[in-house]
């Protein structure tokens, strides 16, 4: 068998095989790496229009502040929030590719938002509207239905005219129902209820921007035997013999954060971790949950624990009633691996 391995023709043989193979699955390899080289595509973000009737002046607002945390979290997807003060926006006017009062208006109509979205240079327009916003009592949840419309720029508007279409054609549509954590016996504000509401709602409206609702691989057609396992087969089987099948230096799975110490400070709960341990990846951000009572873990974090942070404070507790809070964090790193959680001790008051 040595004899054979060291066979010049045994060699060139293997890599012959091995050639073959990587030239087989060139084409097949090459249609997911597509996405990760084609440059982001920004979207812009308007704040929902809010038909639900609570008064709430910074509903709108938080909605289009938590869609662009979840568009930034999906692959080859970019998202910028419309505001008057942004630099974008300033710039745009300084430049005269917007005039001010399209800057101090919100978009009411889809023409309109796709006028304002090829000023500020983005491919595409999200408009939202919030159809409604419950909170239940018995128990505790917040419940938000949301549905709006994606606008392509370059599917409605015309850069010779400069005018948009006058019925702008939707690339996808949605209405969704988000929904927090049902929480018996709690007695404290509304607002971390429906921020998890919102994050539920948008996560999903995500999902639905970026195409993954469609997402499902093409199944090979019975009957039709395939050459390439047994090229594959064939040529794995030549770099074992020949001694070269096998790697070295991957990079080792993502690895959680050490919780410290979790502390009572006055108006909240502070949760303090080390960093984890060196590994061949990048550490982006943190993910942390809590559970109130039992009751199933919710995020907490928002989206805004970065990566050379190792402290949060939890304000939207209460410390004067009867409750147990848990909490675990997670460290996500830039190749969107997710570490295992790691649980802090539990603490119950009063």
């Amino acid at each position: 068998m040595t004899a054979i391995r060291r066979s010049r023709l045994w060699r060139t043989l293997s890599w012959l095989l091995t050639v073959a193979v990587v030239t087989t699955l060139v084409p097949v390899l090459a249609v997911p790496g597509v996405a990760q080289t084609e440059p982001a595509r920004t979207i812009l973000v308007l704040p929902a229009a809010d038909q639900s009737g609570r008064g709430d002046p910074g509903l709108g607002r938080l909605v289009a502040d938590q869609m662009v945390l979840a568009l930034a979290g999906k692959p080859g997807l970019a998202a910028l929030e419309f505001t008057p003060v942004s630099p974008q926006v300033r710039r745009a006017i300084a430049e005269g590719r917007l005039v001010p009062v399209q800057a101090e208006a919100l978009p009411q109509t889809p023409a309109a938002a796709v006028v304002v979205a090829y000023a500020l240079r983005t491919d595409a327009v999200l408009q939202m509207t919030i159809e409604s916003l419950v909170v239940t009592e018995y128990p505790r949840q917040a419940k938000i239905s949301l549905a709006g419309e994606l606008y392509s720029v370059a599917a409605n508007f015309n850069a010779q005219t400069g005018e948009a279409a006058a019925t702008p054609q939707a690339e996808r549509t949605f209405k969704v129902v988000g929904a927090s954590a049902a929480v018996a016996n709690y007695t404290g504000a509304d607002r971390p209820l429906i921020r998890e509401a919102i994050q539920d709602a948008v996560r999903q409206i995500a999902a639905v921007v970026a195409g993954e609702e469609a997402a499902a691989p093409p199944s090979v057609p019975r009957g039709k035997p395939s050459w390439i396992p047994i090229i594959i087969g064939v040529g794995l089987l030549a770099l074992l013999v020949s001694g070269k099948g096998n790697s070295a230096g991957a990079p080792p799975g993502a690895a959680p954060p050490v919780p410290v110490s979790l502390n009572v400070e006055a108006g909240g709960i502070r949760l303090n971790w080390q960093a984890p341990p060196p590994t061949g990846l990048t550490l982006l951000k943190y993910q942390i949950q809590r559970s109130v009572d039992g009751a199933p873990y919710q995020s907490i974090d928002q989206g805004l624990v970065g990566a050379g942070t190792t402290t949060f404070f939890d304000s939207s507790v209460s410390t004067t009633d009867r409750h147990l809070y848990r909490y675990r964090i997670a460290a996500v790193y830039t190749n969107q691996a997710v570490s295992p959680y790691a649980s802090f001790t539990q603490v119950s008051f009063p």
